[in-house]
């Protein structure tokens, strides 16, 4: 049992640092911006509680820093049609965008993406999601 501990904590650790690695190699060696995930059901959609919750506290963030820009990006995980999955990810990424503009962020200052279907490690929940960048200026 302390050996499948000690695997999974090393696994942790290692997978934390490519997380790392590449978000400061998708940042193009800049420091690090606050990020929020938003995690969705199969074929899910909308915004539930916890989903308005976490746009709520990156629009907050938005409004404190009146000089950054945000970034959406939908994902999808691989299970359905590659239209299906672009679609999918389209929908979570309007959805997040238009929250963000509900709670008070200018619509000029967000920016969506679509990634459609993405590969994932260990579950398909892990691909279901939208990540929200604030992005503060000179960044």
């Amino acid at each position: 049992m302390r050996r499948r501990a000690a695997l999974l904590a090393f696994a942790l650790v290692g997978l934390s640092g490519c997380a790392q690695v590449s978000q400061f190699a998708s940042r193009q060696y800049y420091p690090a911006q606050p990020k929020f995930v938003i995690d969705y059901s199969p074929w899910g959609t909308t915004l539930d509680e916890n989903g308005l919750s976490v746009v709520a506290g990156a629009a907050e963030l938005a409004l404190k820093e009146p000089a950054s820009t945000v970034q959406v990006v939908g994902y999808a995980s691989a299970v359905g049609p590659d239209d299906a999955d672009q679609s999918l990810s389209e929908a979570r990424a309007q959805a997040v965008e238009s929250q963000l503009v509900a709670d008070g962020v200018d619509a000029n200052r967000v920016t969506g993406f679509a990634r459609g279907a993405t590969p994932y490690q260990f579950s398909p929940s892990e691909a279901r999601r939208v990540e929200i960048d604030v992005v503060k200026a000179g960044f």
